[in-house]
Order: structure tokens, then C-alpha cells, then sequence
């Protein structure tokens, strides 16, 4: 449905620990800390192969030399816009799954990546189980349908995406009456 809410109730909305030892990860980050976090974070998480850049400029010099299957990218305009350096590392790499990050996003900042070709985002600072969800849905999940990017009332369709998942809630938490499998996904969800 979107790369925002994750679907743990569905198999395919998970990284085998093969996929994630075989993924090639770059991360964009002008912040020492955030890329050692982030770092410390994929690790832990299975993710073997990383890579990391200062700056955007750094980072399409390094897509120039080698294929990344992944980039965590901060959102946030350099020297060039965050959309431009998306535009450009897609161009690199059509099969890249982006994911942006910030610390305050706002909702046209979020969209307008989605719209530009993220298929993520990840709000710092940031849990692991918060990065893990966002990567598997981003690598995964389906694409944000056209009809909510390209809305003209992105708080509507914000709203829409946030009472879908709450519909989602209501059904485990039914579902969680009568099946111990469903209690499981409660807390998840």
C-alpha cells in the first residue's frame, strides 16, 4: 500500500538474513554521529556491506564507482536540493530503494520525496526497530499509490494513511480475541 506503514502480517514484508548480508548500503549523512548511528544500527540488524558520505556530492562520486542496492540519505538541502540529489542518484541506479531521513519532517518534505522517487522515510533520531520497519517496507512494499501523492490536500491523504492503519489495528485487535497468533501482532501494530 505505502512505504510508511509496514505490514508485518504479510510474508513478503520481510528481509531474510541472506537479503540483508547481500544488500549494499550507502548512507548520506553531514553528521559524524547520525552515520556511525546509523552505522551501528545496520549491523545490528544483519546489514554487512556499508558505506558512507559527508555530503551528496561525495556520494554520487561513490555511486560512480560501485552499485548500491540501498541509500539513507538526509533530507536536507546542501548544495543541491534533497530532491535534486535524489533525482541524480536514481538516475545512477533506477533500482536504488532511497530512504530519506530528517529529525522534522514536514508533510510536503515527506511527500515531495516520495513523489520525486523515495520509497521511505525514517524521522531521526530513530530506534533500530524504526529503521528496520521502514527499510523492509521501503525494499518490499508497494510503492505509495499516485492517488495519494499526488493529492492536492497531502493532510487528507495523511489522514487517509493513518486511519488505514488504524483500520489495521482494530482488525489484529479483533482477530486477537479469537487466534494467539493475532495477540502477537498487536503490540506491533
Amino acid at each position: 500500500m505505502n512505504a510508511l506503514i509496514p505490514q508485518e502480517d504479510n510474508p513478503l514484508y520481510a528481509m531474510s538474513e541472506r537479503e540483508r548480508r547481500q544488500a549494499t548500503v550507502l548512507i548520506v549523512d553531514s553528521e559524524v554521529a547520525v552515520r556511525n548511528s546509523l552505522r551501528q544500527a545496520l549491523v545490528s540488524l544483519g546489514f554487512d556491506d556499508i558505506t558512507d558520505a559527508a555530503d551528496s556530492d561525495t556520494a554520487l562520486e561513490k555511486m560512480n564507482e560501485r552499485q548500491f542496492s540501498h541509500m539513507i540519505f538526509e533530507a536536507k538541502n546542501t548544495s543541491s536540493s534533497a530532491q535534486d540529489f535524489l533525482s541524480h542518484a536514481l538516475e545512477k541506479s533506477a533500482a536504488l530503494v532511497a530512504v530519506a531521513s530528517s529529525y522534522e519532517p514536514t508533510a510536503d518534505d515527506v511527500f515531495g520525496l516520495l513523489i520525486s522517487g523515495a520509497r521511505g522515510y525514517v524521522v531521526k533520531p530513530f530506534t533500530s526497530g524504526a529503521l528496520d520497519e521502514v527499510l523492509v517496507w521501503a525494499t518490499k512494499g508497494d510503492p505509495v499509490s499516485d492517488a495519494i501523492l499526488h493529492t492536492r490536500n497531502r493532510n487528507e491523504a495523511l489522514a487517509s494513511l493513518v486511519l488505514e492503519s488504524l483500520d489495521r489495528l482494530a482488525s489484529v485487535m479483533k482477530q486477537a480475541g479469537k487466534f494467539q497468533t493475532a495477540r502477537f501482532e498487536v503490540p506491533k501494530r
